[in-house]
């Protein structure tokens, strides 16, 4: 197994849609796999626009991290990391988002999290915040470690794009995912706190409670403080 943050563009001048369009293919894919496991849907998704792809992928805030089967390749080679994306089965993707200020991170925990008052997530010790979405593994790679795997390398991503200085990753889980948590948990998350939505998707209730999950990383002292004790 190996794992790899998508390419943006290639050294070549080669164009990216073969990535794109893997890209595309496991994300719909996992739509209609685990419906209940995303606030977006299979029927939304589809009717995207080539646009709507592309900026996933190339967007200047996205960083989209994918493990596939087979061994890893040499690092910095990323000939081989385009042949290994191109040719291997993907096993899991997630999407990490940021880096955001403390201005922009509230704009993005309110429309893309929310989250209704962001405040009881910031932090004035916190320069950086990231959040983290769309975690799938596929069915028949789970139970080996791949969710932890992906959220360790996306937090090694988050500290190398903001030079090892403070920040706090964020996601929302619903909370009777037991599993999910718990994998989170194994990456040192921790419960910040939860709260209640009228949710529409197919298999749930009318009401679902969410947890919304952080770990802070970087800085000098590189620990993660528990509010939540």
């Amino acid at each position: 197994m190996a794992v790899y943050s998508l390419p943006k563009t290639f050294a070549s001048g080669e164009k990216l849609d073969p990535i794109i369009e893997r890209y595309k293919a496991f994300r719909l894919l996992s739509l209609k796999q685990s419906p209940e496991s995303f606030g977006s849907s299979y029927a939304r998704e589809i009717a995207f626009p080539d646009e709507t792809w592309i900026k996933r992928v190339c967007g200047p805030l996205s960083t989209n991290i994918v493990a596939v089967a087979g061994p890893p390749e040499s690092e910095g080679n990323k000939d081989q990391e385009r042949d290994s994306l191109l040719k291997e089965e993907w096993l899991a993707c997630l999407t990490l988002q940021g880096p955001f200020d403390k201005e922009a991170a509230v704009t993005m925990f309110k429309s893309h999290m929310w989250i209704e008052s962001p405040s009881i997530i910031m932090d004035d010790e916190i320069e950086f915040y990231f959040g983290l979405y769309g975690m799938y593994v596929a069915p028949a790679a789970r139970g080996a470690g791949l969710g932890v795997s992906l959220v360790e390398y996306a937090k090694e991503k988050a500290l190398e794009m903001v030079g090892g200085k403070k920040t706090r990753v964020v996601l929302v889980v619903d909370f009777d995912n037991i599993g999910a948590r718990r994998t989170y948990e194994k990456a040192q998350f921790v419960l910040n706190h939860d709260y209640w939505f009228d949710d529409t998707r197919c298999g749930r209730s009318e009401r679902t409670q969410s947890a919304v999950l952080r770990v802070d990383i970087g800085g000098t002292d590189n620990l993660r403080k528990d509010t939540t004790s």
